[in-house]
């Protein structure tokens, strides 16, 4: 049996293992320091974004208190993708790209800025059986509608 390859940091996924694991919670790696960045001194997508593409068969991926305002395009070629903890951030919008992540099984976006979700795309998504949106300003029929398209998703409000 092997064992599951679990990074907490960036230099733990230059090192080469084929990662299925990536826990960033909270991270220092995230923080800017490129100057010609916008985001210099604050968490910015840039770094992990090229990461992101030498990790295709990443699992579960813990995101959450790094005050991102967006998930870089390459979170949405992680097709093994199971568990997205994109939690405690800044994001305003959940892109309609996370369709490509079929195998998501575990969503959690609370307590960021969201005020929709996309339903249609969120209740395509064959295996998504847990979505926590608990301390987001979202319209109170996009859960309903959620809901009634996909029974099968426990929603955690």
């Amino acid at each position: 049996m092997t064992s599951r390859v679990v990074a907490r940091s960036l230099r733990d996924v230059a090192r080469g293992q084929r990662v299925q694991a990536l826990l960033l919670a909270r991270s220092q790696d995230l923080i800017c320091k490129n100057l010609m960045c916008e985001h210099v001194g604050s968490s910015c997508a840039c770094k992990l974004s090229l990461v992101l593409e030498r990790v295709p068969e990443l699992r579960e991926m813990d995101l959450s208190g790094n005050q991102l305002r967006f998930l870089p395009v390459s979170t949405f070629a992680l097709t093994q993708l199971t568990t997205l903890n994109v939690a405690q951030n800044h994001l305003d919008v959940l892109s309609p790209e996370i369709a490509a992540l079929t195998n998501l099984e575990t969503l959690d976006v609370s307590h960021n800025r969201l005020q929709e979700l996309p339903v249609d795309v969120l209740s395509a998504l064959p295996k998504l059986s847990q979505l926590t949106v608990t301390g987001n300003p979202l319209a109170d029929d996009d859960v309903a509608r959620l809901q009634a398209l996909r029974r099968d998703i426990q929603i955690i409000e």
